[in-house]
C-alpha cells in the first residue's frame, strides 16, 4: 500500500518506510501478547491502519490516535478489509481509518502515533510526522 501523502517522514532510523506498510501476514507482533498491527497510512485528512488479537480473533480492538503526547481519540479497528481475512486475521474486521481534526490544519508539523488502547505501544509504522497545510 502507498502512502498517499508527500510530507510524511518516518520518525526515527530503522523505523518503516514512509512509503509502504508492513502486510497483514508478516506484520510485527507484541512480544506480550498476540496483538498484531499496523499504522499503514497518514494523510492530511485522515489516517488507517489495523489491529488484531490473535486470543481473541472475531474481537475488535480498540486503538489511541495522538498528535505528540495529546489524545484525539479512542476508537474501534473494527472495518472489514479483505487481505485481513485472506492473511488469516479472524472475519478480517480489523481496520480503522479516523478523519483528523480540522485543529491540525495549522501549518505546522504534528508527529501522530497510534497505540494499542491502554499501553505504551506504538503501532509498526508509528509515529509519523506529517506538515499540516494551514487552512
Amino acid at each position: 500500500m502507498l502512502l498517499s501523502c508527500v510530507f510524511c517522514t518516518p520518525l526515527e532510523a530503522g523505523a518503516e518506510d514512509a512509503g509502504t506498510s508492513p502486510s497483514p501476514s508478516n506484520s510485527k507482533k507484541r512480544t506480550s501478547g498476540q496483538i498484531e498491527r499496523s499504522f499503514d497510512k497518514l494523510e492530511v485528512v485522515s489516517l488507517g491502519g489495523w489491529a488484531w488479537d490473535a486470543s481473541q480473533p472475531n474481537t475488535p480492538i480498540k486503538v489511541e490516535i495522538y498528535d505528540a503526547t495529546t489524545l484525539l481519540a479512542t476508537i474501534d479497528a473494527g472495518e472489514f478489509r479483505e487481505d485481513l481475512k485472506s492473511a488469516g486475521k479472524g472475519d478480517g474486521k480489523h481496520a480503522f481509518n479516523y478523519a483528523l481534526p480540522q485543529t491540525l490544519r495549522d501549518g505546522q508539523s504534528h508527529k501522530i502515533s497510534v497505540k494499542y488502547a491502554d499501553t505504551s505501544s506504538d503501532l509498526p509504522g508509528s509515529p509519523k510526522i506529517l506538515s499540516f497545510p494551514k487552512s
